[in-house]
Parts: structure tokens; C-alpha cells; sequence
């Protein structure tokens, strides 16, 4: 039984450590406090995906087709980040996406700005814009996404480099 447990925190530290979410084994933070609930906020870089939602015409039904891109940014020592979206491209739309905001170890807050062109586009721009975004972060990366009931929904993670 010792020697299992001894194994399983063996392979719970070496999986922290390949994920890039650097932790002091006795689960304190830099300040000493212990917080093994959050992820490690470090300046550097971060690997992002997005999935949008893109709004179509639709009569009131709120169709949208799905676009998806991935990339990197850099997180501030502050933890400001920015992205500039590519194009994401469905249906004949494009919406081009841009979102800033502040991660901290446990949450994000920031904003999106969205809009839309192409024959295949609702009528209608992205609304609102720009739009709050928030989300939650884990141990491994953060979740963000803009509040449900928009015209268009932009949710993307953030995870350390």
C-alpha cells in the first residue's frame, strides 16, 4: 500500500511538471500560501483555441455555423493578454474577433469585439460588441466564453507554453 501512494504522487508531480504548470511540491505559492486550486500565472507565452459560433440569417431561429482557429499570445507579468483572431470563416461568413482581458490563477475577465461580412452573413452585426467575457481557470488552462443570449458566441482556452 506505501509503495502505491509513493508511486501515484510520483506521477502526479511528474504530470504537473510536463504540463508547464510549475508548483512547489508542498503545494505552496510563491507567497507561501498554499492555493492548489489555481494555475500557476506566469509572463510568457500561451497557446490559445477558439470555437465562435457565427450568426447566419435565420428568421429569428438564431442559426450560426461554427468556425474554429488556433495560435499563441503573450501574457503580461501582469497577466493582460490580447488576441487579434484570425478569420473564421463559415458559410459564406467571415467574423473577424478580437478579445483582451486579465488572467489571474483562479478566473478571466476581459472583452470581445466581433464583426461579421459575406453573402452568407445575418443581416444583423455580432451584438453586443464589444461583448464581457469571463471563464474559470484550473490547474492546466482556462476556459472563457461570452454570456449566452448574444447574437454570436466566441469561447476559446488559454493554456501555459
Amino acid at each position: 500500500m506505501h509503495r502505491t501512494r509513493m508511486l501515484a504522487a510520483v506521477l502526479v508531480t511528474s504530470a504537473v511538471v510536463m504540463l508547464g504548470c510549475p508548483t512547489d511540491p508542498t503545494g505552496a505559492d510563491s507567497s507561501g500560501s498554499k492555493d492548489s486550486a489555481g494555475l500557476t500565472v506566469t509572463s510568457g507565452t500561451f497557446a490559445w483555441a477558439v470555437t465562435a459560433h457565427v450568426p447566419l440569417p435565420n428568421s429569428g431561429t438564431g442559426m450560426s455555423c461554427v468556425a474554429t482557429a488556433s495560435g499563441t499570445t503573450t501574457v503580461g507579468s501582469d497577466g493582460t493578454y490580447s488576441i487579434s483572431f484570425p478569420a473564421l470563416s463559415c458559410s459564406g461568413c467571415t467574423m473577424t474577433a478580437a478579445t483582451s482581458g486579465t488572467v489571474t490563477s483562479k478566473a478571466v475577465n476581459g472583452s470581445v469585439t466581433a464583426t461579421i461580412a459575406g453573402s452568407g452573413c445575418s443581416a444583423q452585426q455580432p451584438t453586443p460588441s464589444p461583448a464581457t467575457v469571463s471563464g474559470t481557470c484550473s490547474t492546466t488552462s482556462c476556459s472563457v466564453v461570452n454570456p449566452d443570449g448574444e447574437s454570436y458566441s466566441v469561447a476559446y482556452t488559454l493554456t501555459p507554453g
